[in-house]
């Protein structure tokens, strides 16, 4: 699969990552009632809108991707040597977890995997 951001694009995506990685809150929960909210960094919304416009997030078997995920997960020095097309099904699952599981990237936040991802796109872009 050959897939390439516009050089604009991936200005503004390399902006964003290094814009929120300079942040030391990417999220806040929220309780009303019995219902927990989670509220993401307005950088985190904007970059992950950017990635879906440009194609960064796509339809592919995200659900099939879920063991190489969770070794991405589990063992964050492997988020250090992926290329670009395992960052974007990283980030596709992860999007589309999130939309299936309100607070799943709240969970990848509090373990640190999500910076490490972001951190690794700042480095490929």
């Amino acid at each position: 699969m050959s897939f390439a951001l516009k050089s604009s694009d991936a200005g503004a995506l390399r902006a964003l990552a290094v814009n929120l990685g300079r942040e030391s809150v990417w999220y806040t929960k929220l309780q009303l009632e019995e219902l927990e909210v989670y509220q993401y960094h307005d950088l985190l919304y904007k970059m992950m809108d950017l990635m879906r416009a440009t194609d960064f997030i796509y339809e592919f078997d995200w659900m099939g991707f879920g063991k190489q995920a969770d070794q991405l997960i589990d063992k964050p020095e492997l988020l250090e040597k992926v290329d670009m097309e395992t960052l974007r099904k990283l980030f596709t699952a992860h999007s589309r977890n999130e939309a299936l599981k309100d607070g799943h990237m709240a969970e990848m936040i509090e373990n640190g995997h999500f910076q490490k991802a972001v951190a690794r796109l700042v480095a490929l872009l």
